[in-house]
């Protein structure tokens, strides 16, 4: 349509017949109009053509229709009006950081970060041209501000809100309390900004006040206290999620009153002004930057695959610009949200949810119906329950019973390894005609009490009487409806993959049970490599991607294996892997980048048009040859050797430990090791000498807080504790990495993607788990150098780091620390002259 309103050089996309056409629009150009004839020459838009006509215009279309003769044409919306984006001027930003700027009129202590302004500069430019960086930004770089800014200023200046994703909620938090705040006071101009957490962190106001009304009916013994507790807490919580409660009820008390997407009346609801999560929501759609998790955010990709909407809300509101930060593990949470998963624990659940010892929903909604028994529906209703729906769920949960029953022995116990599907296992039950009849048995069964769940959530419904008064409850039999819905789809993911087997990797693991109790079974499925899925339904539909974390390189300037992992570089036949272009940087850019001491690596990669990506590496502007100590004990115990691995650990902690006088991290890769090697810290009496908090024993931030607080403690740690913790300064001078952090190879995701690499012809060894190891190594010795001033010793009890060939790969990708090898009573004499040294600031250990 041009400016003065014709619409000119039409061309069919689609046709139909007399009683529909398809509206295809794939090739539009925004400011273009869809147009479709109405044969009757009636042209007032039916329902359907408003709702195509909203659609469309958020892909900057108009919509009208037309008569077969095309004599008139009724607009029913033209399409907006184009934007012109205001491109960011780098100087600009650059000067918010550099000496004389806001930051340093804002900061005694400002100390000028080149490398944060070279991280900000590439940033800018993705934001103006498009495309994703790749950018490792080395503690201390200040990445933070390097991308807030742009995010920020784009905002201000377009109207386009970021979505920050991260993968701890300690730099979420970092982010919302500190950062942002900050960016706000550099620019000074006010944007908004929101904290968005998944819905099931919200309490319903609704659901609460139904749960104490119903409470005697849902569950099996007195919940009332725990009913009450919430109540009276609802009136006082301003956030209402669970990070405000201190004391959390149980978790069947909380799958009663928490906010469900399956459950919400939406407007309709009498709370919806005052609503948690509704204002959550409110203020996420009036925010220019949403902080949220990795896993909110691959929750609402995987929506907007399902669902195929790419331009309306969805779990998150509509973005164009999205910063992935702590990047190296985007993978990881990728790859669970694009998967399946079902419990045992959880379908039966389910299924107790609508009934169980006489209580539940089904009981709620059937004394609603005995208190206005006495119309025709209502006794019929009674009489359905009673005769068929509850005789369904019955059915349902003996067929649950016996499918699991004949499967139990198939599933490992919790120290075995998970049993993969699919490859020939005598136990795998696809070659066990039994099982897969008992599995038709209850995938038909639970199709059967969805049906009577409908029935009866329609006939509600339909009566105006009936639904009054049942409203709640008739959401409640929905939720139950799709829960089982998702049952049936995994369970045959899982066991009956079809054609969708080889794409994915399937797995059943037991958990628990020892002691009696009902032993947990998950049946899991997830993509083998989801970087094709990452590519095609985040990537190619932003218009902005950071992905930006302290380790994303490996073997020193390699950005291939990240690249790879995340569908962002194409194998080239006859090209070498990995191939690319280089761009060397310009005469000032190249300046700047010298000067920031970035490595300069800007380069565009040679993947599938129209999508860009540059990558960039960041020196840290840490002394690591000043500030610290890389120590291999050479003659320690292979860690294969149990307990003399575990006893030589201890040993070393202990003798470290009276070195520093305390103030050290452990870190394991199992909590095996780490139970046995505190028990023989706390057995020899080194607890009285030196506190020693042990991960698992209690909250992360209450162990990081005491360990702080204390000084001189020893805190062993694993998993969590190898990235996101922040002791900067005294109270942590030293470091201990067990083990080379290699991933269990016979974890079936790990295992599957290993084989995939195989088969093309590559080493899974040396392409897989050495890179990872390396990422995950790097991250764990970061933990102790997290400032200028810090100063220690890192002990990595492996020798395999230093005997064998692949330790090249792994030492080149950490900090260029001065290495010290060789038996460890040599090893202790570097650390004690080490540590006899004076400490910034002329403090001497």
């Amino acid at each position: 349509m041009t400016g003065d309103r014709w619409v000119t050089n039409p061309r069919a996309v689609a046709r139909g017949n007399s009683g529909a056409v398809l509206a295809a629009a794939k090739d539009a150009n925004p400011g273009e109009i869809l147009i479709h004839n109405h044969p009757s020459g009636v042209l007032e838009p039916s329902h359907a053509d408003l709702a195509l006509a909203a659609h469309i215009y958020e892909e900057g279309l108009g919509s009208g229709i037309v008569d077969n003769d095309a004599t008139a044409l009724y607009v029913v919306v033209e399409p907006p009006e184009a934007r012109l984006r205001e491109t960011l001027d780098p100087a600009s930003l650059e000067a918010y950081l550099a000496p004389g700027g806001a930051l340093d009129a804002r900061f005694g202590g400002y100390e000028d970060r080149p490398t944060q302004r070279g991280m900000l500069r590439e940033v800018v430019a993705r934001f103006n041209e498009g495309g994703v960086a790749v950018v490792e930004a080395a503690t201390g770089t200040g990445k933070s501000l390097a991308y807030l800014l742009p995010a920020a200023l784009w905002a201000l200046r377009n109207g386009e809100r970021t979505v920050v994703s991260t993968n701890t909620i300690n730099l979420q938090e970092q982010l919302v309390a500190k950062d942002l705040p900050l960016v706000r006071d550099l620019v000074g101009e006010d944007f908004k900004w929101s904290l968005v957490k998944g819905r099931g962190n919200y309490v319903s106001i609704r659901r609460l006040h139904l749960a104490r009304q119903s409470a005697t009916t849902l569950f099996d013994d007195d919940r009332g206290s725990e009913i009450e507790a919430l109540v009276d807490w609802v009136g006082t919580t301003r956030d209402g999620s669970l990070a405000d409660l201190n004391i959390r009820p149980g978790e069947d008390v909380w799958d009663e009153v928490r906010s469900d997407g399956d459950i919400c009346m939406g407007a309709r609801c009498p709370h919806f002004q005052e609503c948690f999560y509704q204002k959550a929501r409110r203020r996420a759609a009036a925010s220019d930057v949403l902080v949220v998790n990795h896993a909110l955010l691959f929750a609402d990709v995987s929506l907007r695959r399902t669902t195929d909407n790419w331009s309306q809300a969805a779990v998150l509101p509509v973005y164009r610009h999205v910063v992935l930060d702590e990047g190296h593990n985007v993978e990881d949470a990728a790859t669970s949200h694009l998967g399946a998963e079902v419990t045992r624990i959880g379908m039966f659940r389910t299924l107790g949810r609508l009934e169980r010892n006489g209580k539940g929903v089904l009981r709620s909604v059937e004394d609603v119906l005995q208190r206005v028994a006495g119309s025709d529906e209502s006794d019929r209703l009674l009489d359905r329950i009673e005769k068929r729906l509850r005789p369904a769920q019955v059915r349902a949960r003996e067929s649950l019973t016996r499918f699991f029953d004949a499967l139990e022995p198939a599933v490992p116990f919790d120290e075995e390894e998970p049993l993969r599907l699919g490859r020939g296992d005598v136990r795998d039950p696809a070659d066990h005609p039994e099982i897969l009849e008992l599995l038709d048995t209850l995938t038909a069964a639970f199709g059967r009490l969805r049906r009577e769940l409908q029935v009866l959530r329609e006939s509600i419904e339909d009566d105006v009487v009936l639904l009054d008064a049942l409203e709640g409850r008739v959401l409640d039999v929905r939720a139950v409806e799709r829960r089982l819905e998702a049952a049936q789809h995994a369970l045959g993911l899982v066991l009956d993959p079809k054609e969708a087997g080889n794409r994915f990797v399937r797995w059943i693991e037991g958990r628990g049970g020892r002691s009696g109790r009902l032993r947990n079974v998950i049946l899991a499925a997830a993509p083998v490599e989801p970087g094709e899925l990452l590519r095609e339904s985040l990537f190619d539909r932003v218009d902005t991607a950071v992905i930006t974390s302290a380790t994303l390189a490996t073997g020193g300037e390699d950005f291939r294996f990240i690249r790879d992992r995340l569908g962002l570089v194409e194998e080239v036949a006859g090209a070498p892997d990995g191939a690319s272009t280089r761009r060397s940087p310009g005469p000032e850019e190249a300046g700047a980048l010298a000067f920031a001491d970035v490595v300069p690596i800007v380069e565009e990669l040679s993947v599938q048009a129209p999508l860009r990506v540059t990558q960039t590496l960041l020196r840290s502007p840490f002394d690591y040859r000043e500030q610290t100590l890389f120590c291999v004990p050479t003659d320690f115990p292979g860690h294969d050797q149990g307990n003399a691995f575990q006893d030589a650990t201890a040993r070393v902690v202990t003798e470290l430990a009276g070195i520093t006088d305390g103030g050290i991290f452990v870190l394991f890769t199992s909590y095996r090791a780490l139970r046995a090697v505190a028990q023989r810290l706390r057995s020899s009496g080194v607890a009285s000498r030196w506190p020693v908090w042990v991960h698992g024993e209690g909250p992360r931030s209450r162990l990081l807080g005491e360990f702080v607080r204390s000084g001189k403690g020893i805190l062993l740690g694993t998993s969590s504790f190898w990235e996101g913790v922040d002791v900067p300064g005294d109270p942590l001078r030293g470091l201990i990495l067990q083990k080379i952090p290699f991933r269990v190879p016979t974890e079936p995701i790990t295992q599957a993607r290993m084989e995939a690499i195989e088969v093309r012809g590559r080493s899974a060894f040396q392409s897989y788990l050495v890179p990872l190891a390396a990422l995950r190594l790097k991250q764990g010795f970061g933990r102790l150098i997290r400032s200028r001033t810090d100063r220690g010793g890192i002990l990595l009890l492996d020798p395999r780091i230093v005997t064998r060939s692949y330790g090249r790969v792994l030492r080149r990708a950490l900090p260029d620390a001065p290495l010290v090898k060789g038996p460890w009573h040599e090893v202790r004499h570097r650390l004690e002259a080490f540590y006899r040294l004076p400490r910034a600031g002329g403090a001497v250990d």
